[in-house]
């Protein structure tokens, strides 16, 4: 199924990334913006629940929901900041600042993996 959410809500900024908290509430998107803002959206209302204003200094590039319970998000922008959420609050529980450019991360069950460029090379990196 594809939803054109242009046809039922007019975003403010444009979307750089989004991941899903359906087992946190049905319908429920933590939505990633290019203005490095957090929103969550709720597609049962079509409405914007809430946005987290100046999350991150630049474009949310990648977001990836942290346990079982989906509680926490950790995001990744291209402030090369990495930042741990609790989406309960809207607080920044913990951030790690990378010398260089954090493209995409992943979750694999106690460890995240995290893609970034630095000089002519893109690594990989476990936390």
């Amino acid at each position: 199924m594809v939803l054109n959410i242009d046809n039922f809500y007019d975003f403010r900024h444009d979307i750089r990334s989004i991941a899903s908290l359906e087992d946190y509430k049905p319908g429920l998107l933590a939505i990633g913006y290019k203005n490095g803002n957090i929103g969550m959206f709720d597609f049962e209302e079509c409405k914007e629940l809430e946005v987290w204003e100046e999350a991150h200094l630049s474009e949310i590039r990648s977001m990836v929901v942290m346990n079982k319970y989906q509680r926490n998000v950790f995001l990744t922008s291209c402030d090369s900041e990495l930042k741990f959420w609790d989406l309960t609050n809207g607080k920044c529980l913990n951030k790690v600042k990378e010398m260089s450019f954090v493209s995409c991360l992943t979750y694999m069950g106690s460890l995240i993996a995290t893609q970034f460029i630095t000089g002519h090379s893109m690594m990989i990196k476990l936390w």
